[in-house]
């Protein structure tokens, strides 16, 4: 599963807000290494400096992975998740009916932010299938 730069980084801050974190108070008041280092690099409020952070947990965080190409002759599929879609193009790729997903194996390998867990949470529920995440 691969999706553009901007949206994995932004989908990583939008997984930290729904976690809980508040990104202006984190930014004023943390004394960890990120958000120091943060205050340090870029000034002392987080507004305004939105993309500073995101490029920041780029550069700190989100390591670049060798690119995985197509085969497949060998059942190696790539598809983009930039809009969440990748679940249904795995659907036609496979030709998923009732008798064709049976005893089926379909690993999932992406970046932080890819869509990996949504798109088994998608086959899982429209397809039945297991879902193990981990």
């Amino acid at each position: 599963v691969e999706v553009t730069r901007d949206l994995m980084k932004e989908r990583f801050v939008q997984r930290e807000v729904k976690a809980g974190m508040d990104h202006e108070k984190q930014w004023r008041e943390d004394e960890g290494q990120r958000f120091k280092t943060c205050r340090e690099r870029y000034g002392p409020e987080y507004r305004g400096n939105e993309e500073n952070y995101k490029n920041f947990l780029e550069w700190k965080m989100m390591f670049p992975r060798e690119e995985i190409k197509a085969d497949e002759a060998a059942g190696v599929y790539v598809v983009n998740n930039d809009n969440f879609e990748a679940a249904q193009q795995l659907e036609k790729i496979l030709n998923l009916t009732p008798k064709t997903r049976k005893g089926r194996l379909i690993f999932i390998s992406g970046t932080p932010g890819a869509g990996k867990t949504t798109i088994g949470e998608g086959l899982k529920r429209e397809n039945g299938f297991v879902h193990f995440d981990g």
